[in-house]
């Protein structure tokens, strides 16, 4: 569920691209019905547990990891 290499490369991590990379991931995720089945399946684990997103950027407050929680939660 990571974005794709091409957008991956297009964000750089560069803080002034956050804005633009969530919306195209998001997008990226809206398009792919693989996406929805395993956000389906996040849903259904968060009903008796915690779930961990890893991810290895090193910015905590600009990463792909908190899109893609917001938009798994959106998805309820």
């Amino acid at each position: 569920m990571a974005p794709s290499s091409d957008l991956r490369k297009w964000f750089g991590h560069q803080e002034e691209n956050y804005h633009e990379f969530a919306i195209r991931y998001r997008a990226e995720l809206d398009s792919n019905p693989e996406a929805a089945h395993v956000a389906e399946h996040i849903r259904e684990l968060l009903q008796d547990d915690d779930v961990t997103l890893v991810y290895g950027a090193k910015n905590e407050k600009c990463n792909h990891a908190l899109v893609l929680r917001d938009w798994v939660m959106r998805k309820s």
